[in-house]
């Protein structure tokens, strides 16, 4: 039996970026506070997409480009430590979804290949996924430009980091 690639790796990797960041987010809830149902919806949507996704192997370029996104993820800030106070455990988890989200904006907009197939799916969890993003938003708009800024500048595959002066000050 031949082993699957995936088709489109580049896509398909972004896929991947923005599926896995949001469903790690999800799992990654601050247990202390209470649940959000808007960001809960989300997540059976993403599970799907995820199994949607599976290949046999992924190609070594394409994993060292996850592997260097997650790292720069972490290291800018969107992540944080069961040590930390409430309040930063929080704002770390705020600055994930934020990140998690952009990157599954991009996926959604520039993977053709993957989304297509699935469309309604990836409707719906876009459609998820912005509700959640916006009330999140609203109320807490500094980790809004911060998982912004964090995806854009730093851990996505198509980062500028001329941007962050930019999304910082702007």
């Amino acid at each position: 039996m031949a082993i699957r690639y995936p088709k489109d790796s580049r896509a398909h990797r972004d896929c991947v970026l923005g599926v896995s960041f949001l469903i790690s987010t999800i799992h990654y809830w601050p247990q202390w506070r209470g649940q959000l149902p808007s960001v809960q919806k989300c997540l059976p949507l993403l599970q799907k997409i995820h199994d949607s996704l599976v290949v046999d192997r992924i190609p070594e370029g394409e994993a060292r480009d996850i592997g260097k996104a997650c790292d720069a993820a972490c290291d800018y800030g969107a992540a944080y430590d069961s040590e930390d106070s409430r309040e930063e455990q929080y704002r770390g988890w705020l600055k994930m979804w934020f990140m998690g989200a952009s990157a599954f904006e991009d996926a959604y907009r520039l993977s053709d290949a993957w989304v297509r197939p699935f469309r309604d799916l990836w409707d719906k969890a876009n459609e998820a996924i912005q509700k959640a993003s916006r009330g999140l938003a609203k109320a807490h708009p500094q980790e809004a430009i911060d998982g912004e800024r964090i995806w854009c500048a730093h851990a996505s595959p198509y980062a500028h980091p001329e941007l962050e002066e930019w999304i910082t000050n702007g």
